[in-house]
């Protein structure tokens, strides 16, 4: 399967100029956001009459530029982006001035359809929607087991394939459900309740900025904004698919990102064990456990 990983670094690259600059560059002209505007043009493929997740992007400025879609940054006066999911964007255009200083220039699309012809791995859908997306704990998790309901909790590590736990929690010891998870706080590195513990907490996915922020059911920000990555490369149990993949965040921006029975430890790698429109398992193991070890597991679902 195709891999991607995101440069969570990559979007630094717009906030300053390239120190590296040639004399030439100091003698550019110094021009205005709205004198930017005027060299650049960007067109978006259709077909049927419809927008579609292709933008070609060019810029006849006589300065350094470098284009973004907010994912991806290219440092060049043209370039091309697929964009990942439908809905409304924005592609922006940033200019490095032979003086340092720096203006930029926005220019709003809409994508109305996916297009075989510029084809992209459907988890940006799953985790971003239309460009932003809220996730919560999945209460409905397991139906039909004794632990239904439970949202995170510990089981014996590579019980068989990755879909047997999906399906029917094989493996799982153990599970609490939301408004038990107070009763957890031992597991956590404050011992405090931050209020995502409550069935009503939430985590928002944005694609601009591949940005994940967690927020108490009242919609108040609990700890800091982090940043969000995917690989879709799948790992193996002998001969069954265990995980789909591997999500990285950054400042344990997860909801109760916690290992259970780790002394406090924050985590921030997961494995995918589902990922669709609807529901997101993810389980974390130290490197090295092996089959029947103890792992910690995670049930969320779209709100």
């Amino acid at each position: 399967m195709k891999k991607i990983i995101l440069s969570i670094m990559a979007l630094a690259l717009l906030v300053a100029c390239d120190p590296m600059q040639s004399e030439k560059d100091f003698d550019a002209p110094i021009l205005t956001a709205e004198q930017l505007k005027q060299y650049c043009s960007v067109t978006v493929d259709q077909e049927n009459g419809k927008n579609v997740n292709h933008a070609v992007v060019r810029c006849s400025a006589p300065v350094n530029v470098m284009w973004t879609n907010n994912v991806e940054v290219v440092k060049a006066n043209d370039a091309q982006f697929t964009m990942l999911v439908t809905g409304n964007h924005t592609l922006t255009c940033k200019a490095c001035n032979g003086d340092g200083s720096v203006v930029s220039v926005e220019f709003p699309i809409t994508v109305d359809e996916l297009s075989d012809r510029y084809p992209v791995l459907p988890q940006w859908g799953y985790l971003y929607g239309d460009g932003e997306k809220d996730w919560t704990w999945d209460t409905e998790s397991f139906p039909g087991q004794w632990f239904a309901g439970a949202v995170w909790g510990n089981l014996g590590y590579l019980p068989g394939s990755g879909d047997s736990f999906v399906q029917g929690g094989n493996g799982v010891w153990w599970g609490a459900k939301p408004e038990e998870l107070t009763g957890q706080l031992g597991h956590s590195n404050t011992g405090v309740a931050t209020g995502e513990e409550d069935a009503g907490a939430y985590m928002t996915f944005t694609l601009t900025g591949t940005k994940i922020q967690k927020f108490a059911a009242n919609g108040k920000a609990i700890g800091q904004e982090g940043l969000l990555s995917f690989d879709m490369t799948p790992t193996m149990n002998g001969n069954d698919v265990w995980a789909q993949g591997k999500l990285t965040v950054t400042n344990g921006t997860m909801l109760f990102p916690f290992k259970i029975n780790g002394g406090g430890k924050v985590v921030n790698e997961f494995e995918i064990m589902q990922l669709d429109d609807k529901n997101m398992k993810l389980i974390f193991a130290e490197p090295g456990t092996g089959s029947w070890s103890e792992a910690t597991w995670w049930a969320f679902k779209a709100k």
